[in-house]
């Protein structure tokens, strides 16, 4: 199905997005055990049932601390996703990265995991991952090294400056803050979208979030003059981009 996409490309250039994905509906559940399905078919691995693919889904995402996950989308249809989470010790792991098998080779892999990683570097140094046989070169191609077992490793850079999601705060963002906002509401924002702006050195200098009633939250470091607005405007069209 997917292979004959490529033949129709006409510029041979695949025009996606890739996005948070901070919500548990049922609908993003579905569409990821859909694409795992496609992708174990194609390898000829045993696919799981999609009932119980989409139950482990929801366990997972609704039992892990500072969980993330991000969807590629073509044509407003979801084509690809990553999904990791924090373990106690602090360390990161990437659980799930599929692309559907007619949109590889296109670079959506490759987006996928850069979101995964600067969202994991907000918490972590490291980025841990069990990949399948299949993508252990895939992961090499971008720095992971095998760590012991079925683990692969790879030391993460600073976050990115400028707009980051996240899914779950934590004392660490906290200590990261460098403006007033009140953190007991955005821990109480589980599964609701919360977006910072990274400055240069590494600290906060923008929290924008919605609330359950709609209302928006944003506020920017005004002691860096007329820079903030351009911030307070990337926060505010992140929030409004949100599925």
């Amino acid at each position: 199905m997917g292979k004959e996409i490529k033949a129709t490309m006409i510029d041979e250039t695949l025009h996606f997005e890739i996005e948070p994905v901070f919500m548990p509906y049922q609908s993003v559940y579905n569409n990821f055990a859909r694409i795992e399905k496609q992708c174990d078919v194609y390898l000829g691995l045993s696919a799981y049932d999609n009932e119980l693919m989409i139950k482990d889904y929801d366990r997972g995402i609704k039992k892990e601390q500072n969980h993330f996950a991000f969807a590629a989308y073509y044509d407003y249809g979801m084509i690809g996703f990553a999904l990791g989470y924090k373990i106690s010790s602090g360390a990161m792991y990437l659980s799930n990265l599929y692309v559907e098998p007619g949109y590889q080779g296109w670079g959506v892999g490759n987006k996928l995991l850069q979101q995964a990683e600067n969202v994991a570097a907000l918490y972590s140094s490291n980025m841990n991952v069990f990949p399948l046989a299949n993508a252990i070169k895939f992961y090499q191609h971008y720095g992971y090294e095998t760590l012991k077992d079925d683990v692969m490793t790879k030391k993460l850079s600073n976050v990115t400056s400028g707009v980051v999601p996240v899914f779950e705060w934590c004392d660490e963002l906290t200590a990261k803050l460098n403006i007033e906002f009140d953190t007991k509401l955005l821990k109480q924002q589980k599964y609701h979208p919360i977006f910072i702006y990274v400055g240069k050195d590494s600290r906060i200098d923008g929290v924008a979030t919605r609330l359950p009633s709609g209302e928006k939250r944003v506020v920017v470091n005004k002691a860096k003059g007329m820079v903030s607005r351009n911030w307070e405007y990337e926060l505010m069209a992140a929030l409004d981009k949100c599925r």
